[in-house]
C-alpha cells in the first residue's frame, strides 16, 4: 500500500497490523480451554491457537523496533537540498529511516519530467559509479541501486561531488542513485 513499495524498511513500519488478529487466535484459546473442562476433545485448537497468538504477537513487536525510526517528513528532502545545493523538485513522497548515523531515503516524484530533465541538465550526475571508490558505499545500498540508472556522490565536508577527500578524518557524505524507470530516488547520508 505504499507509495514507494521498492523501500525496504515500509513492512516494519505497519508490523503492528498484526496485533488486529490476535483476538481470533485468543478466542480459539479460551473456548478451547472452556470445551476442554467440559470434556470435549479440543487439544489441536489450543496447540494451534498458542502458536498462532505467539506467531502474530512476535511479528507485532517488529514495528516497535527502536533501531529504526521511519519519517515520511518531505522536509528531509528540503534539507538535504540547501546543503548540496540541488534543487530538487518540491513535490513528492518521501519514506526515511534513521539507523545509528545513516539515514536512508527514497523519495517518489509527482512530477517524473521534472526529475528527469534536472539530472540531465546538471552534469555531475553520472551514468555509473566509477568515480568513488568501490568499498566507499556500504554493501546493502549498492545492491539496492545497482540497477539504478543516475549516481551522485556529496561530499558534504568539502563541498565536492563525486570525489572524497581523505585528508579530512571524518567524512559526512550524501549518497544519491537514481531509477528513472521506476521515478525512484535513493539517498543515504552518512558519516565515517
Amino acid at each position: 500500500l505504499s507509495p514507494i513499495p521498492e523501500f525496504p524498511y515500509g513492512d516494519s513500519e505497519f508490523m503492528w497490523s498484526f496485533w488486529i488478529f490476535l483476538p481470533i487466535p485468543i478466542t480459539t484459546l479460551v473456548l478451547g480451554f472452556v470445551f476442554s473442562k467440559k470434556g470435549v476433545k479440543v487439544k489441536k485448537n489450543i496447540i494451534i491457537g498458542s502458536v498462532m497468538t505467539i506467531i502474530l504477537t512476535l511479528f507485532g513487536t517488529f514495528s516497535i523496533n527502536q533501531d529504526l525510526k521511519v519519517s515520511h517528513d518531505f522536509s528531509y528532502l528540503i534539507k538535504v537540498s540547501n546543503i548540496t545545493k540541488i534543487n530538487f523538485p518540491k513535490k513528492g513522497y518521501i519514506s526515511s529511516v534513521t539507523k545509528n548515523k545513516e539515514i536512508f531515503s527514497m523519495v517518489k516524484f509527482e512530477n517524473k519530467n521534472e526529475i528527469n530533465y534536472l539530472i540531465q541538465s546538471n552534469s555531475n550526475w553520472q551514468n555509473n559509479l566509477n568515480m568513488i571508490p568501490a568499498n566507499f558505499i556500504p554493501l546493502y545500498y549498492a545492491s539496492i541501486s545497482s540497477t539504478y540508472h543516475y549516481f551522485l556522490v556529496y561530499d558534504a565536508l568539502c563541498h565536492s561531488y563525486n570525489t572524497i577527500d581523505y585528508s579530512h578524518k571524518t567524512h559526512e557524505y550524501y549518497y544519491f542513485a537514481y531509477d528513472k524507470t521506476n521515478n525512484i530516488l535513493l539517498i543515504l547520508n552518512g558519516q565515517f
